[in-house]
């Protein structure tokens, strides 16, 4: 595993336009107050002279609320779909999202979390083929 860095959380931008309440409230609890130094490292990648989330929102959105001004992340050297990635990015920038705190109005129930997030995902994909 790469060795984990300090990132500011202002300095990461969101490739997702909403939280899952459900998957919110499951990782509060795995990370209780006090606990913020367990929290695992957030991925992040370099893409059109930023660094992005690919993965990990919730758990540096928790971060956030708690008061956290950084938070550990690594270099994601996995092979991930760039379009996917780039067509996000673009989605959270037309909806003015760049920092985690302004995914704080956005939390959403699991069912409408599925049809508003993961579905306009896959569409990505489908409408590539």
């Amino acid at each position: 595993m790469q060795q984990p860095f300090r990132l500011r959380l202002n300095e990461i931008q969101p490739t997702q336009l909403y939280i899952n309440a459900r998957k919110l409230a499951i990782l509060e609890e795995k990370y209780p107050p006090g606990t913020e130094a367990n929290i695992e490292p957030i991925p992040v990648k370099k893409m059109h002279g930023k660094i992005v989330y690919t993965d990990g929102h919730t758990r540096a959105f928790i971060a956030w609320k708690r008061g956290l001004e950084s938070i550990d992340a690594v270099w994601d050297d996995d092979d991930l779909d760039e379009t996917t990635y780039e067509t996000c990015l673009e989605w959270s920038e037309s909806e003015e999202i760049y920092t985690i705190a302004d995914l704080k109005n956005r939390i959403i129930d699991d069912a409408t979390y599925q049809v508003e997030w993961i579905a306009c995902c896959q569409a990505i994909d489908s409408n590539r083929d």
